[in-house]
């Protein structure tokens, strides 16, 4: 039994308290590759994290929804995760080169991943776009403010 004060690992990846966003992602991409069919490249730059743990979370999540869509409806066989700071905002990318949402009918309205990666990026200020090409490909951007000053 956990304490009040302590969180459940599964709720919070203790990966991003200890090592922070950048190294969670890498991680993410490494796991995901070896369980899927699917070539993930994770390329956090230099950013470590938001600076906000809960942002960081947020980003964390999205970055796993992310993956699981691609993995079951994209039909795609490759993914990249990017984590840029840009002046006060920390923005996550992920794209891949599968068959885009409209080719995907599963995915309109069917479940609840966008709507929960929207409310993720709401609940911590953050914005969240999707850009979808038939046979292209999907990219999903969430961006979020960083309280954490850019490394020299």
């Amino acid at each position: 039994m956990t304490s009040r004060t302590q969180r459940p690992r599964r709720l919070r990846p203790s990966i991003l308290d200890d090592l922070g966003l950048g190294a969670a992602l890498r991680q993410l991409a490494g796991d995901f590759a070896v369980a899927s069919t699917l070539t993930v490249r994770a390329d956090p730059g230099a950013v470590t994290g938001t600076g906000l743990a809960e942002a960081d979370l947020a980003l964390f999540r999205v970055a796993q929804e992310s993956l699981r869509n691609t993995e079951v409806h994209a039909a795609a066989t490759e993914v990249d995760l990017r984590l840029r700071r840009r002046g006060a905002r920390v923005s996550l990318t992920v794209g891949d080169n599968g068959i885009g949402l409209a080719a995907c009918s599963q995915m309109a309205g069917s479940g609840t991943g966008f709507p929960d990666m929207w409310e993720r990026m709401r609940s911590v200020g953050g914005n969240l776009t999707v850009r979808s090409r038939p046979s292209v490909g999907t990219v999903v951007l969430a961006t979020v403010p960083s309280s954490a000053p850019p490394r020299p």
